[in-house]
């Protein structure tokens, strides 16, 4: 039976950053924000094991994610629900449409 992990522990970068090396995740796509680049875009950023993708726009990333995963390959896109909401058409248009997963994990601003 493994350990359960303590509450203040759960969202902090290093927590993160562990669940999503163990899913298989390849490579993190993102749009640096003030809420994440401190606690787990920096950690991101130094390790060796998963490559980091930066974007100046969120809908970017649901086209690089959508050719990652048609290439086989794990990624994560992380931004903020107000970016979410800016690529909504590229996530229907692109992702959906054309029937490949994007993994996202979207953080709420304030």
């Amino acid at each position: 039976m493994s350990a359960a992990i303590p509450n203040d522990d759960v969202l902090r970068g290093p927590t993160i950053l562990a669940a999503i090396k163990r899913s298989g995740i390849e490579t993190i796509v993102s749009v640096p924000d003030i809420v994440t680049s401190e606690g787990l875009l920096r950690l991101v950023r130094s390790d060796q094991d998963i490559r980091h993708v930066p974007l100046c726009k969120e809908d970017e990333g649901i086209s690089i994610c959508t050719a990652l995963s048609y290439c086989g390959q794990r990624s994560l896109l992380m931004m903020q629900q107000t970016g979410m909401y800016d690529s909504v058409n590229s996530i229907r248009a692109i992702a959906v449409g054309y029937g490949h997963p994007v993994c996202m994990l979207i953080g709420l601003q304030g």
